[in-house]
């Protein structure tokens, strides 16, 4: 009688156990997953919009008939701006709630291009998931953007 009770107690406990996991753990590692997702994404955005204004920096410098050719890897839900005197991206974050700085659901960061240079974007916006070469070539005081081969 003992045996059957002791086993009866065990498979009890294991229940438990499981019932714990799914109710909590699960829901928990979902959240988690989605939150460091977002992470990514912010963080791929940034870097990505990093790389052109480190070009358009450089090309400021340089002489005018310079060229650089980026490949981008932009992330899913990211928007890439471009206007004559910033560069922007903006991130629509999956997780809930969001952040306060993303209190709208949407992270934007805006890099301003040195003074001494405009910028002619043929390319207004690039829209993520996508991978694509980025031209950037120097005239005169203007950076011309393009999308390359």
């Amino acid at each position: 009688m003992k045996r059957g009770q002791a086993a009866l107690e065990f498979i009890f406990l294991i229940l438990v156990v499981v019932v714990y996991i799914v109710t909590v753990t699960m829901p928990l590692s979902r959240d988690t997953q989605s939150a460091l997702s977002d992470v990514e994404t912010l963080s791929r955005a940034n870097n990505e919009t990093q790389k052109i204004m480190n070009s358009i920096n450089e090309l400021s410098i340089i002489g005018e008939g310079s060229k650089q050719t980026l490949t981008l890897f932009i992330p899913e839900n990211t928007f890439i701006y471009c206007t004559d005197t910033n560069i922007s991206y903006e991130v629509k974050l999956k997780q809930t709630p969001y952040p306060i700085q993303c209190s709208s659901g949407t992270c934007r960061k805006t890099f301003l291009v040195p003074s001494t240079i405009t910028l002619n974007c043929s390319l207004q916006l690039i829209t993520g998931p996508t991978k694509m070469n980025l031209v950037l070539e120097k005239s005169a005081a203007k950076i011309a953007f393009t999308q390359g081969s």
